[in-house]
């Protein structure tokens, strides 16, 4: 995120608005916020099958998700939501090496 986290996400209200949930600190980790992040430094890369996709950052993954899982995976959360798991790196390696 470019933002600081949030202290508590309202899910009632987004589930109502339909707005993005924003990450609470609570789910945080410390890599959660990128400041002043630029469009050269993100690339993407596909799996063999392209059923799973990473979002690197600087060529270091940070997020990849796969159609074969209900959420995607994130370094940018601490422990398994409602939004996200927490980053797998066996599961990385298995989808994309």
């Amino acid at each position: 995120m470019r933002i600081s986290p949030v202290e508590r996400a309202d899910w009632e209200r987004i589930q109502k608005t339909g707005e993005t949930p924003l990450l609470s600190k609570d789910l945080a980790s410390a890599e959660a916020q990128i400041t002043n992040p630029a469009a050269r430094e993100f690339s993407f890369r596909w799996s063999r099958d392209g059923n799973a996709v990473a979002l690197l950052r600087n060529g270091v993954p940070i997020a990849f998700a796969s159609i074969s899982d209900r959420y995607g995976y994130s370094k940018a959360v601490s422990k398994d939501s409602p939004m996200a798991s927490a980053w797998n790196q066996a599961k990385y390696d298995a989808t994309f090496r």
